[in-house]
């Protein structure tokens, strides 16, 4: 049975603090979390990606959980020992590139499959989806493929969007505000809001 996707619209860990405890409540006591930063590669943020991954567990009063921090995607060989990943935001294309030149978009895919919770915030949601071609960064890569991981029942994904409503969505896309997320099942999809929490899972 595939396991769990939980994906934010981005924006502040104020912001995104619904979707951040649905996510966090689904992991057991004493458990441990791959974190994938590399999106912020290229970004003055990088250098303290560890302390903010710490800020976002003491948030939630969840410093029982250990966690990795991968900013060398070729240390990554199996994420078996893990009970989740959570892939942070940044550059959609130079994280989707990287995935791919390192082989972990497929080992993620597999880890899903198994069971596996991820996370996927900003463009971490968007490689989770059908395609990157719309996220609104700059390609700084050669990528020539867009198509991604395409976990989320056949949609893309548009962190940070401007809608006058929520959920947003169209026949092929979601649209996540920042305050947002989705948790997606294996037949179902459930929209969360940090401006109106209710456990939709």
């Amino acid at each position: 049975m595939v396991g769990q996707l939980f994906l934010s619209g981005g924006g502040s860990l104020e912001e995104s603090k619904a979707i951040d405890s649905f996510f966090l409540k689904r992991i057991p006591k004493n458990q441990r979390i791959a974190y994938i930063p590399v999106a912020l590669a290229n970004h003055t943020l990088y250098p303290q990606v560890s302390d903010w991954f710490e800020e976002f567990l003491s948030l939630h009063e969840r410093k029982d959980i250990r966690f990795s921090v991968y900013r060398n995607l070729q240390e990554i060989t199996s994420f078996k020992r893990y009970t989740a990943i959570y892939i942070g935001g940044g550059n959609t294309y130079f994280l989707w590139e990287q995935l791919q030149k390192f082989s972990v978009a497929e080992k993620i895919i597999e880890f899903h499959r198994q069971g596996g919770i991820v996370y996927g915030g900003s463009a971490g949601a968007i490689i989770l989806g059908k395609s990157i071609r719309e996220a609104p960064d700059e390609n700084v890569t050669n990528l020539t493929s867009f198509e991604g991981c395409d976990l989320v029942n056949g949609y893309s994904i548009i962190p940070h969007a401007q809608v006058h409503s929520y959920p947003w969505f169209t026949k092929t896309t979601l649209y996540l505000p920042n305050t947002s997320g989705i948790i997606v099942n294996q037949e179902s999809i459930g929209f969360v809001n940090t401006n109106q929490i209710k456990d939709p899972s």
